[in-house]
């Protein structure tokens, strides 16, 4: 019995020392993919907007958010231009949700082709096409409200006044996937598919959409 506590006691300090190890090597990683994304946006001529906080904290809670999350997140960022600083975050947000959109839509189309033909779903290609015009517009409603703003960053010319913004977000693929799905349902709809075509193609709005 004693001989079998003293066994496992030592499988635990290996493991416990694994751990450590691998904990440091990550954190070691995580320290230098923040210094690199820090000197990536000093070189852009970029600094932290409409916070107090400084880039670093902005950038170390940023990193915290991804990795906690892990597989069930991803970043995505949102671009704007502008004269007026105020109106910039809005902006970027639009432009987020639109790329987001544009992204889900070119996915699903590939999806819908390979799923439509290994199941020898009857519906017309025109019906098809609206489907994926109405999905386009109905994913970024969807979105709206769903990005979360990690941090902003700016920079201006000084000449012309006009901004740079983009916004980074940790965005939650159990929230985005539950837009994409409630999008093509109302895009169904209004496109007139249903039955076994329908449920195809809401199977495909379902699949995971890989942030390019």
């Amino acid at each position: 019995m004693k001989k079998l506590l003293f066994v496992l006691a030592i499988f635990g300090m290996l493991a416990t020392t694994t751990t450590y190890a691998q904990n440091k090597a990550l954190n070691k990683a995580l320290k230098k993919e923040l210094s690199q994304k820090k000197k990536d946006f000093k070189k852009r001529g970029f600094q932290i907007f409409g916070t107090s906080r400084s880039l670093d904290v902005a950038l170390l809670r940023y990193y915290e958010a991804l990795e906690e999350g892990g597989d069930a997140v991803f970043e995505w960022v949102g671009y704007a231009t502008g004269k007026s600083k105020g109106l910039l975050v809005t902006a970027a947000e639009n432009n987020a949700r639109a790329r987001y959109a544009t992204l889900a839509q070119s996915q699903i189309k590939g999806q819908i082709k390979q799923k439509m033909q290994a199941n020898s779903a009857d519906v017309s290609e025109e019906e098809i096409d609206k489907f994926e015009a109405v999905y386009l517009t109905k994913v970024e409603a969807e979105l709206k409200g769903l990005l979360k703003p990690s941090f902003s960053i700016i920079k201006t010319d000084e000449k012309t006044g006009v901004s740079d913004l983009e916004t980074y977000y940790v965005v939650d693929e159990t929230a985005a996937g539950k837009a994409r799905l409630a999008a093509a349902k109302r895009a169904l709809e209004e496109a007139n598919i249903k039955s076994e075509a329908g449920d195809i193609i809401s199977s495909a709005a379902e699949e995971k959409v890989i942030p390019e």
